[in-house]
């Protein structure tokens, strides 16, 4: 047996055992494929039409490579169609190094760019930049961008949790928008506490394994209990 089978697919993403397995360890430091697919799977269970939500492998091609090739990779996203454009961020220099050791949300809501970020100023402010020059150049021409790279955002009391943030704080902002609140970062702060951070894991890995007893019953002999 594959070491590390596909579990779950939603749309282009997949969640393999070991991805899964990050949403079972609550001290787990989630993969860029973890994220692709939560954000697939709320592209196609949510009414997204307002926000954009970018995948984390998209995010770092949009900080390595250069604009006219970062031009035909976005092409089919149609970040103009949006209002909202949600972009997770990771602090890796290097595009040839493996991994990075952290992730933050950039969040583009019409008007402003506003940086997310669970421990405060990190080595993702100069990736998130270089970010916002790119799709600056692309789709806001013409538009006067005023760029806020910070803002009184929830704080991560660990290590581990910043991939949790950027997935649950996307969430909250994609329903806010959907309730029609002016201000859809409002509260994010309070919202986002490490309890409730905790409990989204716990919720997340319970959907998924809901997910598997629907569509791949096998599989379920292959999960270890939650840590």
């Amino acid at each position: 047996m594959e070491a590390n089978p596909i579990l779950l697919k939603v749309g282009w993403t997949v969640l393999r055992l070991n991805d899964l397995n990050l949403f079972s360890t609550s001290t787990a430091w989630l993969n860029d494929d973890s994220i692709n697919f939560y954000y697939e799977y709320l592209t196609q269970n949510k009414e997204t039409k307002d926000v954009l939500l970018v995948s984390a492998s998209t995010g770092a091609l949009m900080v390595y490579e250069d604009i006219e090739e970062l031009k035909d990779i976005l092409a089919g996203l149609e970040f103009p169609s949006f209002k909202y454009w949600l972009i997770p961020v990771n602090d890796k220099k290097d595009p040839t190094s493996t991994g990075g050791m952290h992730w933050s949300l950039l969040c583009y809501d019409g008007e402003n760019f506003y940086h997310l970020d669970s421990i405060g100023r990190s080595g993702n402010y100069s990736n998130a930049k270089i970010i916002i020059e790119k799709v600056s150049k692309l789709y806001l021409k013409d538009q006067p961008v005023k760029v806020i790279m910070e803002i009184d955002y929830a704080r991560q009391e660990n290590s581990y949790d910043c991939g949790m943030y950027v997935i649950t704080a996307s969430e909250s902002i994609l329903d806010n928008v959907l309730a029609g609140k002016g201000d859809a970062l409002k509260e994010l702060k309070e919202q986002l506490t490490p309890k409730y951070i905790k409990k989204k894991r716990q919720e997340l890995y319970a959907l998924f394994v809901s997910m598997l007893k629907e569509q791949n019953k096998e599989a379920l002999k292959l999960l270890k209990p939650p840590k």
